[in-house]
């Protein structure tokens, strides 16, 4: 710059030259700017004062050495680094997770896409603002993308700026409004449906020959049985191991039912099996899985997984592949039934059968508030009694019975 001074006007220095304030002869506007040397001597930093005014010009400047001083001495960052590569250290620190598909998918992508070149400093209110704006402008697959995709953006990107945060990256995280959730339906199957999709099941699984597809299929199936008679989320089904099933026999019956240890979003819990025909389930996919390993697999490996023993990131696609081949792909007011479903299914039903609602929120890990208001329309059954005292009534038929296979 020294060097240059004749492209600058109304240059001045202070602190012995580490900080220098000045406006651009080439410039639109006599904006000043300025040029902060870092306290530990490794550059420069340059940003504009956006004033006119030399003595606002002065304080900010000295105030933006100050604060530069004030996070050297913290051990913060003083040379604010690129967020794309603040990103790439993220991501290398959540590969490790469940859901760091999601996170690749949200932060690695779409918010990485929009920050384009701008240091992790960059990153304010309204910079966050911007982005969900700008996501609202873009369509997925001819469609404009709901606020609960935008939420769950927002969620990410919270988890991000903490870790950010946490590393000293950013000094305080940008306050912003998630974009709020919509109470959406939730698509279940109902029995005509169930039964509809059990029937058609069968000829699914047995119509392709090559060996890896009927396998995966299979596994699919079992996997369907399964969360539909434990309402576990995806996510704890995908963590899976076989040490994470406890065989218990039921103090009214002398059965042997199955527990499932599962880690979800309110911690760690046991899911109680709605009927031990699991058992049958759980010896198809060991039976799978001892004759491509040619022995019983490790206590500690993955019940849902691929040949080589890795996690299968999600069975979307084959399920919707089934549900089309079953013709059930949309619930009866046209909602498209996904994967999820199967928990919704499994609280409805059991609801039906007359499970009182803490005692399935606890074994669902979740809260007898969601339980009421997403399922809260099941509950005039079982009321049944109370409300037809004075009526004959035939047994109510339970209607998981055709779940045994």
């Amino acid at each position: 710059m020294d060097n240059d001074t004749k492209t600058y006007q109304d240059l001045e220095s202070f602190h012995n030259g580490d900080v220098t304030i000045y406006v651009r002869s080439a410039g639109k506007k006599p904006v000043y700017q300025s040029r902060i040397r870092t306290p530990l001597g490794s550059g420069y930093i340059v940003k504009s004062l956006k004033t006119e005014d030399r003595d606002e010009a002065y304080r900010r400047a000295i105030d933006l050495y100050e604060d530069l001083r004030f996070r050297a001495r913290a051990g913060e960052e003083v040379k604010s680094k690129s967020a794309s590569k603040v990103i790439d250290e993220y991501l290398h620190s959540q590969s490790h997770k469940s859901r760091f598909s999601n996170t690749q998918k949200k932060i690695g992508d779409h918010f990485r896409s929009f920050l384009g070149k701008k240091t992790i400093g960059a990153i304010d209110t309204k910079l966050i603002e911007d982005y969900f704006t700008h996501r609202r402008s873009q369509k997925y697959r001819g469609r404009q993308l709901s606020e609960n995709t935008l939420n769950a953006e927002g969620g990410e990107i919270s988890r991000f700026l903490k870790w950010a945060k946490d590393r000293k990256f950013i000094r305080e995280i940008p306050s912003f409004t998630k974009p709020s959730i919509k109470d959406n339906p939730r698509p279940v199957f109902d029995e005509v449906d169930y039964k509809k999709l059990t029937r058609y099941a069968r000829y699914w699984l047995e119509e392709h020959k090559h060996p890896s597809v009927r396998r995966d299929r299979a596994l699919l199936w079992n996997y369907i049985l399964i969360l539909s008679n434990t309402g576990i989320r995806v996510g704890e089904a995908r963590d899976l191991e076989w040490r994470d099933v406890r065989p218990f026999k039921t103090n009214d019956r002398d059965e042997t039912n199955f527990a499932f240890r599962v880690k979800g979003k309110t911690g760690l819990r046991e899911v109680v099996a709605r009927t031990s025909e699991v058992q049958t389930y759980l010896q198809r996919i060991l039976k799978i899985r001892t004759e491509e390993l040619g022995s019983k697999p490790p206590q500690d490996s993955l019940i849902f997984c691929h040949p080589n023993g890795k996690a299968i990131g999600s069975f979307k696609k084959s399920f919707a592949s089934l549900l089309k081949y079953c013709d059930v792909e949309f619930d009866r007011e046209g909602n498209k039934r996904t994967i999820y479903s199967l928990r919704h299914t499994y609280a409805t039903f059991r609801l039906y059968e007359g499970v009182d609602h803490y005692v399935l929120a606890q074994n669902m890990g979740t809260s007898v508030e969601m339980i009421e208001k997403f399922y809260g329309h099941t509950s005039n059954l079982r009321q049944a009694s109370e409300l037809t005292k004075s009526s004959n009534r035939s047994k109510v038929e339970n209607i998981f019975d055709f779940l045994a296979t």
